[in-house]
């Protein structure tokens, strides 16, 4: 079975343009695969964000600049799929 991704940021942050102290949630979706499914949200400046479905950060702890958070799916057959999301963080 084919396994597949997908992030999004919370509705608020459809530009991805992000700052302040309201948290954004990160949330992931997965369509295929066999569970249980094992996630982990990592951008290239801070290295692993979550390792879970969903999480909320506030920009204000977040890296400032723009940059890519990718979200890395494994299946319990060891299938893994990708999804990202570019964000602007001020």
């Amino acid at each position: 079975s084919t396994l597949s991704s997908s992030s999004a940021a919370s509705d608020v942050y459809k530009r991805q343009i992000l700052s302040g102290e309201r948290a954004v949630l990160f949330d992931g979706e997965v369509t295929g695969g066999k569970k249980p499914y094992s996630y982990r949200w990592s951008s290239s400046l801070d290295g692993t964000l979550s390792t879970e479905k969903s999480f909320a950060k506030p920009p204000s702890e977040m890296s400032k600049g723009r940059y890519t958070i990718i979200l890395t799916v494994t299946d319990g057959a060891g299938a893994s799929g990708q999804a990202s999301i570019t964000v602007t963080v001020l």
